[in-house]
């Protein structure tokens, strides 16, 4: 765990107490889906992801959709196996005014969220997606439910 007195990779000394406490708190935000808790592999893996991943929105006819790109060959010459690089990316997309709730859906599975007002004003969802095959735009329909 870092802090303003951590230097560099060092970690800084806590109380098990205060640990335990901290894990409590953040443990009601991992069950409720408002906080991700991941090893460091599954961090770096998702990062990869979506450092290879362009994603871009269009409103047709009162839909919404989300278009993503993976390109599978990052930068470093390696490429991301559909396999292991497989994690649905966290998107928040601007939706039209009066949407209160959103369905769309990904891998067949349909979902549902919530929409939110931004600092903007604005009306948004936040999704996930999983992008598909190299180098192939998967589209998202994302359209109101209520």
């Amino acid at each position: 765990i870092g802090g303003p007195n951590a230097k560099g990779t060092s970690p800084v000394e806590i109380s098990e107490a205060d640990a335990d406490a901290f894990f409590a708190y953040a443990g009601k935000y991992v069950e409720s889906g408002d906080l991700w808790s991941a090893t460091f592999g599954e961090a770096t893996k998702y990062l990869r992801e979506r450092q290879n991943t362009t994603v871009s929105e269009r409103l047709v006819r009162g839909v919404v959709y989300l278009d993503m790109t993976i390109n599978r060959t990052a930068a470093d010459g390696k490429y991301l196996d559909e396999a292991v690089f497989d994690y649905p990316l966290t998107v928040t997309v601007r939706v039209p005014d009066g949407w209160n709730t959103v369905a769309y859906v990904d891998n067949r599975i349909r979902k549902t969220a919530e929409t939110s007002v931004g600092a903007d004003g604005y009306v948004y969802a936040t999704v996930n997606v999983t992008p598909g095959k190299d180098g192939k735009v998967t589209s998202t329909a994302i359209y109101p439910i209520d």
